[in-house]
């Protein structure tokens, strides 16, 4: 009885330590996109400042 009861605390310690640590991929999926489209904005912004720095150069 008393190894039953260790092995259940430690079946139990060890799903809170995965649900503490490891997070559900939708998650991820979340995270990726909005990196992406940080990103995208990112590279936009500075293409429209270098398209305003080559336009003023030409003049």
């Amino acid at each position: 009885m008393r190894l039953i009861k260790c092995i259940r605390k430690k079946w139990i310690r060890f799903l809170r330590h995965l649900a503490k640590e490891y997070v559900h991929p939708c998650f991820y999926d979340t995270e990726a996109h909005e990196v992406h489209r940080k990103k995208e904005q990112t590279y936009g912004e500075a293409g429209r400042v270098i398209k305003g720095i080559n336009y003023l150069n030409t003049r």
